[in-house]
């Protein structure tokens, strides 16, 4: 009951702050930048209800079911937003609030509604303990609120601060950069000795492998040699034998094996 009260009250005073700017020319003009001003203000004062922060991750999971009950909700009272918008909206006023520190009630008398492009801009002014706010609605020619942000008003000192830091961090993040770049020319020098040392390894494994080749062809030679050696000796025995014997030939001996004997 308390809450409608307050609404009733921020709509009248909506319409005389209208009143005390001034008439307009264009009646229907008048009329949105009014519906336009009641449809925020009402928005603002459900956006800016203090929610804790597992109701935050209540609003965050919704479905799309339950977003569409809330919408018709909003509808009913005047209120015409889809729920992505109000949960952007929500989100926006939950990041702004931990820079303002407490906040007061809204001042309708200081909205400022103003024409744009797509539709209509609607200012809400929120003053907090720290910093102030504007919440920003655009509403379209058929009411719908499409965009709903918080924008935190800093000091010129403070923006200066910023300024600064990013400054800083920009230049910071370029000398890094190019440090990091020469340390890695710098390596370039390198690369021609890990070349020549991987050359030479794999020269001396070449070398290696063809040694060893070389050794193990010139042990076949030999060992040829020595059967040449061996088959000459066995012809001379067998000859002598056969000879021995008073063989014609040698052809019916079969030498087993040739061993020296040592005197």
């Amino acid at each position: 009951m308390m809450k409608r009260i307050k609404t009733i009250i921020l709509t009248l005073a909506c319409i005389l702050s209208l009143t005390a700017c001034g008439g307009s020319d264009d009646e229907l003009d008048m009329t949105v930048q009014l519906n336009s001003q009641i449809i925020a203000n009402q928005c603002a004062m459900w956006i800016m209800q203090d929610v804790p922060e597992e109701q935050r991750e209540i609003f965050r999971n919704y479905t799309d079911r339950q977003w569409e009950t809330q919408t018709d909700y909003f509808a009913s009272v005047g209120i015409y937003v889809s729920g992505d918008v109000f949960m952007a909206g929500l989100e926006s006023w939950w990041g702004a609030i931990e820079e303002m520190g407490t906040v007061s009630e809204i001042d309708a008398a200081q909205i400022e509604v103003a024409a744009n492009g797509d539709g209509t801009m609607v200012s809400v002014p929120i003053t907090g303990s720290k910093h102030n706010a504007v919440m920003e609605f655009l509403i379209d020619e058929n009411l719908d609120v499409n965009s709903i942000t918080t924008n935190v008003s800093y000091s010129f000192g403070e923006k200066m601060g910023k300024a600064a830091l990013n400054t800083v961090m920009g230049m910071g993040t370029v000398f890094i950069v190019l440090i990091l770049i020469s340390l890695i020319i710098s390596c370039f020098s390198f690369i021609p000795k890990i070349q020549k040392s991987f050359a030479e390894k794999k020269n001396k494994a070449e070398s290696d492998q063809k040694e060893a080749v070389d050794n193990t062809i010139a042990q076949i030679e030999e060992r040829e040699e020595e059967l040449a050696d061996d088959l000459e000796l066995v012809a001379v025995i067998s000859a002598a034998i056969a000879a021995s014997e008073g063989a014609a030939s040698a052809d019916g001996f079969v030498v087993r094996s040739v061993r020296r004997v040592r005197r």
